[in-house]
């Protein structure tokens, strides 16, 4: 989920819980806090994969919690001048609110017990950042970049303007403790929607003739296509195909239409491309990863994709590319998380 959004839920909360402290000192405390998981996200600068290999990971997970909370607490505690547990427990609840966020969003689960377990968690019912807002340098290692996209994004965030809606009625009528309950509440009904949309849309997906009596279907997943909770991308999986549909809950009462991808594995520059320092981590993680191979100047192109962010045909979201040479030679590999 985008920093302005962590940023107002942190806030937010703040003003409903019953501290010693002042108000102030916990609403930036929790601000801050709220976007401390997120420290993982520099190391994006070292190299194209370091998005999917490192974020979300341990700075997101309890152990990762609990040890950024303490380091920022000694930090800011002399500079608030607060009782440090007091900005110890403060600093924990702003991470649980993050990773609480993110849990929510569309991307590869969050190993909340490591080191204990590498099992992920996640609800996958919203979309983290909307590419269609996003910038077209999405990618660079560029922080400038990357905070513009971020903004772009949180703008179109119904939970984003949810809360700012609220915490400015709470600043202008001076009722900010009933306003924040009511922006909490707001929020949580929201979701409960997205989850019966997300249903309703699966539902669409079962009734199709393909999937009810045709298709041999090894798993049948529905991801968010849109950041308000009307459109939604549907992949079933065979054993030798994909299949994608689109659902509209708004513009379309018809049967989902689906377009067959044909499973391309086995070719010699595909699994080449397989191999690639590039290419593995994105398979580690990928919910259905997909490959093609096209011809062209310099050789043969390959794309390794994930199909579960493949809803708008003109940007290829999370795809790693792998470039060939007419005689098999590796000439040039990359990944983008957008565009």
């Amino acid at each position: 989920m985008d920093p302005l959004t962590h940023t107002l839920t942190g806030v937010v909360v703040a003003q409903i819980l019953p501290l010693e402290v002042s108000t102030t000192t916990a609403t930036i405390t929790m601000a801050i806090s709220a976007n401390l998981p997120d420290v993982d996200a520099f190391l994006r600068r070292l190299k194209s994969t370091a998005f999917i290999e490192y974020h979300h990971g341990l700075t997101h997970s309890l152990i990762g919690m609990f040890i950024l909370s303490g380091l920022f607490s000694l930090l800011w505690t002399p500079v608030v001048s607060a009782p440090f547990l007091t900005v110890y427990a403060l600093s924990i609840l702003g991470c649980l609110v993050h990773t609480a966020g993110d849990l929510l969003i569309h991307i590869y689960k969050i190993p909340l017990l490591v080191p204990f377990s590498q099992r992920r968690f996640g609800a996958n019912i919203l979309v983290g950042l909307n590419p269609l807002t996003s910038s077209a340098r999405c990618g660079e290692r560029s922080l400038r970049i990357c905070a513009r996209c971020q903004l772009h994004s949180a703008l179109k965030n119904p939970i984003l303007i949810i809360l700012a809606s609220c915490v400015l009625l709470g600043v202008a009528s001076g009722r900010r403790y009933h306003f924040s309950v009511v922006g909490l509440t707001l929020v949580i009904f929201y979701l409960l929607v997205v989850v019966f949309l997300r249903r309703k849309a699966r539902m669409m997906c079962l009734a199709h003739n393909g999937i009810a009596h045709g298709w041999e279907t090894t798993s049948i997943n529905v991801y968010p296509a849109s950041f308000l909770p009307f459109r939604w991308l549907c992949v079933v999986e065979e054993n030798n195909a994909y299949h994608l549909g689109l659902v509209d809950l708004v513009r379309s009462k018809d049967p989902v239409a689906f377009t067959t991808l044909s499973k391309e594995e086995g070719s010699p520059l595909i699994e080449a491309a397989r191999q690639t320092d590039t290419v593995r981590p994105l398979l580690e993680k990928a919910f259905h990863p997909y490959a093609t191979a096209e011809p062209n100047e310099q050789g043969t192109l390959v794309k390794w994709k994930d199909l579960a962010y493949a809803f708008d045909p003109r940007i290829d979201l999370f795809t790693a590319r792998v470039q060939f040479s007419p005689d098999g030679t590796v000439i040039s590999e990359e990944f983008r998380e957008r565009w």
